[in-house]
């Protein structure tokens, strides 16, 4: 096996254990919140701007 595919491999089973673990502090987070999200009259609406083949992204 080739060591740096195993590095890479590796590299993203780690980055994806440590945004699993993120998300599940922030549903905890979310649950133990006695208070609602609510957004302001005066609060900017995002732009997005559409990226062909990409994506959107917040102008």
């Amino acid at each position: 096996m080739d060591p740096n595919r195993n590095s890479v491999e590796s590299q993203l089973r780690t980055r994806c254990n440590i945004l699993e673990s993120q998300v599940e502090t922030l549903e905890k987070q979310k649950s133990n919140s006695p208070e609602k999200f609510v957004a302001k009259d005066d609060a900017k609406i995002e732009q997005w701007k559409e990226v062909a083949g990409i994506g959107k992204f917040p102008v």
